[in-house]
């Protein structure tokens, strides 16, 4: 796997999430896709994390989680391993209420198919050591990884809608060859006073960006401010400057009003709407 497509994620393709300073090794077991830029693993996580001299695996780990972070450029990733031999689905631990469960995976769509009660001696031993069922969202997946290797918290920049953000983001590379080459990215705020929107580009344009607010006559106006910047389309690159307008467009009484990437006639923006609306 070279390029994002909106085929599976190969099976043995090793990528490494990054937890603060270190990074964690995984490998791809099983994938399956949506009609979207998106998809979800099923993933051996391998630890101890990287070091840089005498790393050796000490321990698995396994999960179910969405494709959002390779497809999106936050978790590298290497080509499939050659003659890589996947592992079958094992069932993992779930919980209904108070009670523990066993809960099968389909292998074909990576969804539950089914629950069954760890009631007995051996399916209880058979829950104590599954491994558990997790959200697979992909922030609240490195946050379980970390506890699970007993490391930091990552810390995260501020995205109120960071799946949406990294589904455009995971668009745009979908949409683009040069993924490794800066794009031009536009992040908007909106206002509803001029003069709010005047104090906010104001600001920005003494922090050394530029900055175009433009008045938009509905009932009632507002004022759009839009601050472009060149950025390699990865989501780790964009998130601190979405963090970073959210929080002047907060200061200033507005609000955040999403980010597009236009090149060559294509917008990440648009993209995504015509995937919702698919």
């Amino acid at each position: 796997m070279s390029e994002v497509t909106h085929a599976p994620i190969p099976v043995g393709t090793t990528f490494y999430v990054s937890l603060g300073d270190v990074y964690v090794m995984g490998l791809v077991h099983a994938s399956a896709t949506f009609p979207s830029a998106a998809g979800v693993m099923y993933v051996q996580m391998i630890g101890p994390p990287l070091r840089r001299e005498g790393w050796q695996p000490e321990y698995n780990s396994w999960w179910i989680v969405d494709d959002l972070a390779i497809r999106d450029g936050s978790w590298p990733f290497q080509a499939p391993v050659d003659d890589f031999s996947a592992e079958p689905l094992r069932r993992f631990g779930g919980m209904d209420g108070v009670k523990p469960v066993l809960v099968t995976i389909a292998p074909d769509t990576l969804t539950l198919a089914g629950t069954a009660a760890a009631d007995t001696p051996e399916t209880r031993a058979e829950w104590d050591d599954a491994p558990k069922l997790a959200s697979p969202i992909p922030s609240i997946f490195e946050a379980s990884l970390a506890r699970t290797m007993d490391l930091p918290q990552p810390e995260r920049p501020r995205d109120d809608d960071e799946n949406a953000s990294r589904f455009v983001i995971a668009n745009a590379r979908l949409n683009d060859a040069h993924v490794t080459e800066p794009r031009s990215f536009d992040f908007t705020m909106r206002f509803r006073s001029e003069r709010a929107g005047e104090q906010a580009r104001d600001e920005a344009v003494a922090d050394g960006f530029a900055a175009a607010l433009e008045r938009h006559d509905r009932t009632p106006p507002y004022w759009t401010l839009t601050i472009p910047a060149d950025i390699v389309p990865a989501y780790p690159n964009v998130a601190p400057h979405i963090e970073r307008w959210s929080a002047l467009a907060q200061k200033h009484r507005g609000e955040f009003d999403g980010f597009g990437a236009w090149q060559r006639g294509w917008s990440a923006e648009r993209a995504l709407r015509e995937a919702e609306e698919a």
